[in-house]
This record gives structure tokens, sequence and C-alpha cells, in this order.
């Protein structure tokens, strides 16, 4: 009989002294989870990163037009699916607002994106003008609502990513200016799409389609390489880089 009582204590002291260390296990799970939990909307069930990439135009919605009959629609779409084949090649989930020849506007490409909710949003355009002044690279973002405009659509879309979004132009900016063509710089614009989007979001201009040399370098395999290159790294900086103070007031 003693010696069942010495084996049931002996239980009962291990249990006491197991309990605290479960406890510990138990929470630093549920706080794994919880971190898990906080960019599960922006990653895909493999955990890999979501990039949406928004090919401009599309339909009756034609764009600019440029030399050899090329249509900005027709070209912005063979890029951006360009595009998502490198981005899911470096390990990312590429998505699309349209994979086909499709008219949407501004608000359902925002809709679009904010459904899926990317780790980051990319709209693609060129330009068709003979005009000089706008050849080249350019990217925007979405200009907070003027004085006496309505910000609700700035409230409920770019106003907790805006900081972001300056971020990711930044490394877009750092990445295509290696490229070594014209870069016009970045822009603050009003925009109905970008302002709507709840993720980091920018609009960048790959080039203009009237002029013959930019033609090719966006419509050859050479060029639209190296634009791949430039955007996988870009985006690959935007995660790699520390937030910034400004980014995490706003997120809270």
């Amino acid at each position: 009989m003693k010696i069942k009582r010495v084996k049931a204590l002996m239980r009962i002291l291990k249990l006491r002294t197991l309990a605290p260390l479960l406890l510990c296990l138990f929470y630093f799970a549920a706080s794994a989870h919880a971190a898990a939990t906080v960019f599960s909307s922006t990653k895909s069930e493999t955990g890999n990163l979501r990039v949406m990439l928004d090919p401009a135009h599309g339909g009756a919605d034609e764009g600019a037009h440029g030399v050899n009959s090329l249509k900005e629609k027709d070209v912005n779409l063979s890029l951006a699916l360009f595009l998502a084949a490198k981005l899911d090649e470096a390990g990312f989930e590429p998505r699309l607002t349209r994979d086909s020849d499709k008219e949407m506007t501004p608000e359902e490409r925002a809709a679009a994106a904010n459904r899926v909710q990317p780790a980051v949003f990319i709209s693609i355009e060129v330009n068709g003008s003979e005009l000089r002044e706008v050849r080249g690279l350019e990217i925007f973002f979405s200009a907070p609502p003027a004085e006496g405009a309505d910000p609700g659509f700035w409230r409920a879309g770019q106003a907790r990513a805006y900081e972001k979004s300056l971020r990711l132009a930044d490394s877009l900016e750092g990445s295509l200016r290696s490229l070594g063509l014209e870069y016009r710089g970045k822009t603050l614009i009003p925009s109905p799409l970008l302002g709507a989007v709840t993720s980091p979001a920018v609009l960048v201009t790959l080039g203009n389609i009237s002029w013959s040399q930019e033609a090719d370098f966006l419509t050859e395999d050479a060029g639209k390489q190296a634009l791949a290159r430039a955007l996988v790294s870009a985006v690959k900086d935007f995660f790699t880089q520390k937030p910034k103070e400004t980014e995490k007031k706003n997120a809270n």
C-alpha cells in the first residue's frame, strides 16, 4: 500500500511540474497562430506572398495606340502575363485583375484586388504619344483626397496602406532606374483605382509604344526579361525592408 501511495504522489508531483511547461507551450503556440493569421490574408495556402498585377484597359477600352498597330490593352496584358510567370518562378503567388481581353472599370479592379487582399498591387500601363516628354518609365501612387473632396473611398482603401505604397514606389524606382531607360520619377495622382485598394498600391508606366525603340523593348523577349528581373527585384526589396515608424503607427 505504501508503494502505491508513493507512486501516486510521484504522479501528482510530475503533473504539477509539467503544468506550467504545458501552459507555456500552449501560450507560444497560440501566439504563433495569432501572428500567422496577421499575414494569412496576403498569402496563398502554400504561404507564398500574393502579388496582384493589373493590366490596364481591355475590351472596348483599347487605351493608347502605337507603332505597328500596337494597342495598349494588348501590350499591358502581354507584359502582365509574362511578369506573373516570373513572379511565380521567384516563389510569389501572382494574381491578375484580368487574364483576357476584358473591360473593367477602376472600381471593379479595386474590388477584385480587395477580395484577394494581395501583399502588393501593381497596375501596369504604357503610353502612346509622339511627344518626347512622355517617353520612358514613371511610377504613380495615390494622393490623399483634396480638401473638400469626399474622403470615404480613401478611408476605406489607401488610408492604412499609404506609407507602404510610398515604400513600394521607392523599391520600384531603384530597380527600374537600373534598366538605364529614361525615367520620369514618382508622381502623386488622384486615382479612383489606387485610392480604393486596401493593399500597398502603385501604377507603373513602362514605356511609350509610339516610339519604336520603346515599343520593341516592351514587346521583345529581351526587354520583357529585363523588366521582369527589375520587378521581381523590387518586390523582394519591398518585403525585406524594415517598415518605417510611420507605417507602424498607421497600422495601430
